[in-house]
């Protein structure tokens, strides 16, 4: 099995594949592994999916969905402290298709779709691949591993919030995307990352505990209005990583970044202009402390 991510995704294998039960949904289809409930309330357009097995996955492939609330109810992989796991979850970083989500939506267009996850036992909660169109509000908490990732997409969406990623809170690759308001908080990673030659515009940025604030990498334009920042290693970021690419760029208008150990982190093949001033990499004193860094999955903070 093997996975092209560009605009000719095929996934016909689902369609053959015991392992996926199936069902059909207004303009497209839900693939779901056992271990997943699903009820549909049409009246009120609401989709809940229930994973009762760690590591069980959702694919929603082909067509349109429109007007649309999906609530993923992740499997509790944590001890009671929420820190602590009572168990590894299967199938990571990737299962047998080559597909990171417990959630992901491909091949489609959608309007007016509002995603609300927590508890995910995969690679990524949610996965969107191929999608075209507008999204109102994504809202993610306690990630095992990155919470969002977005690639191949054009999209335009009003609001993200995201509470506790393991890993990285957002990842928006090989595509454009239109934000208006971006809130992320207890990122074991990037707060938020923009790669492969993207188009990334974002019109109002939060991160709030993160190895780094923003980054932009291979080739990809991010442009930001406002950008609140703090307790970080570093704010903003932009660099080359994989030979195919070359650097990025980021433009800023205003940002307010404290508690951080670097201000900018940039190499020879990018830059980073705030207003019409290119910034370069140096430290800045600050209280900033690394080993304050952490993930707290209480809920006392949650966005």
């Amino acid at each position: 099995n093997y996975q092209y991510l560009g605009n000719n995704l095929n996934l016909n294998n689902l369609n053959n594949s015991k392992k996926f039960n199936q069902l059909d949904l207004e303009e497209t289809t839900i693939f779901f592994e056992n271990g997943i409930e699903i009820q549909h309330d049409i009246e009120n357009k609401i989709l809940n999916i229930n994973q009762k097995k760690a590591g069980s996955r959702t694919f929603i492939i082909n067509g349109k969905l429109e007007n649309l609330d999906i609530n993923f109810n992740g499997f509790k992989i944590f001890e009671d402290n929420d820190y602590d796991l009572k168990l590894f979850p299967p199938n990571i970083p990737i299962d047998n298709n080559n597909l990171t989500g417990c959630l992901s939506l491909i091949n489609l267009n959608v309007k007016n779709l509002n995603i609300n996850a927590s508890k995910s036992s995969c690679e990524d909660t949610v996965n969107l691949i191929n999608v075209d169109g507008d999204i109102n509000n994504i809202t993610i908490y306690d990630s095992f591993s990155d919470a969002l990732d977005l690639d191949f997409s054009r999209l335009k969406i009003n609001k993200i919030n995201i509470l506790n990623a393991r890993n990285d809170c957002s990842d928006f690759s090989s595509g454009k995307y239109e934000i208006k308001l971006l809130n992320v908080k207890n990122c074991g990673d990037k707060g938020v990352s923009i790669g492969e030659k993207s188009l990334f515009e974002l019109k109002d940025l939060i991160v709030s505990s993160a190895n780094i604030g923003f980054a932009s990498k291979d080739s990809s334009i991010s442009k930001i209005k406002f950008a609140k920042i703090s307790n970080v290693k570093t704010c903003l970021s932009a660099y080359n990583k994989k030979p195919e690419f070359f650097g990025s760029f980021i433009e800023i208008n205003k940002i307010n970044c404290k508690d951080f150990f670097e201000m900018v982190e940039v190499d020879d093949l990018s830059k980073i202009l705030l207003g019409d001033t290119s910034l370069n990499n140096a430290n800045y004193p600050s209280s900033y402390n690394l080993s304050s860094v952490k993930i707290d999955y209480s809920k006392k903070d949650y966005i």
